[in-house]
């Protein structure tokens, strides 16, 4: 389920407090999934768990690997007064590619698995 596409223009990312320069888009999405609770020696699960898992994809113009390392504490985007506040974070995907004319693009996948909304 695709929650939010925001155009680089009109989000702020900040990670771990401080802003994330060279943003061309933010892309969230959630997800439930299940995690199996299993006991020794038995092959069944013998309970399943409802999680939710919250994706922030970043697509940056700039080396991300300095600013975001691989399990931020907490990511944030700013956008038409509301404040997305997602924790419990780690970097899954860094993926570089480079384009046409030499340009050259990061796409960064992170999980949370708590987010908060806040109003400005």
């Amino acid at each position: 389920m695709n929650e939010h596409f925001l155009n680089g223009r009109e989000v702020t990312v900040a990670v771990g407090g401080e802003v994330l320069g060279g943003v061309l888009y933010a892309e969230t999405d959630s997800r439930t999934e299940a995690v199996k609770v299993e006991e020794y020696l038995n092959p069944d699960p013998v309970a399943r768990l409802p999680r939710t898992v919250y994706t922030i994809k970043l697509r940056l113009n700039r080396q991300p690997y300095a600013d975001i390392g691989f399990s931020p504490e907490n990511v944030e985007l700013r956008y038409r007064g509301i404040t997305e506040r997602y924790s419990g974070c780690s970097v899954t995907k860094i993926k570089c590619e480079v384009l046409p004319r030499s340009v050259v693009e990061y796409a960064v996948t992170i999980e949370a698995d708590e987010r908060s909304w806040q109003n400005a």
